[in-house]
């Protein structure tokens, strides 16, 4: 399974996304970068599980709270690294 480096940028679904690794849970996950969240409006980003789907993370207005959809359509092995530069054209 691929393993994802903290703060580089990686694209899937038409979107850009960060990798940050977060301390409270001791794992990365990636967040939406520069507000470009691809195809799904509300995405934060991905959740990440153990097997290395991708859960779409989503911001819900309503509850003013961060949500991880069940189903994943992506992996790891979907994502494509790309530079800074790429992601702002």
């Amino acid at each position: 399974m691929p393993t994802l480096k903290e703060d580089c940028i990686y694209f899937v679904d038409g979107g850009y996304f960060q990798a940050k690794f977060n301390t409270d849970r001791q794992q990365m996950e990636l967040w939406t970068y520069e507000g470009n969240s691809g195809r799904v409006i509300m995405r934060t980003g991905f959740e990440i599980d153990g097997q290395g789907q991708l859960h779409d993370r989503i911001f819900d207005f309503e509850t003013q709270e961060q949500c991880i959809l069940a189903w994943g359509s992506y992996r790891l092995e979907d994502l494509v690294e790309v530079g800074m530069e790429e992601s702002l054209s």
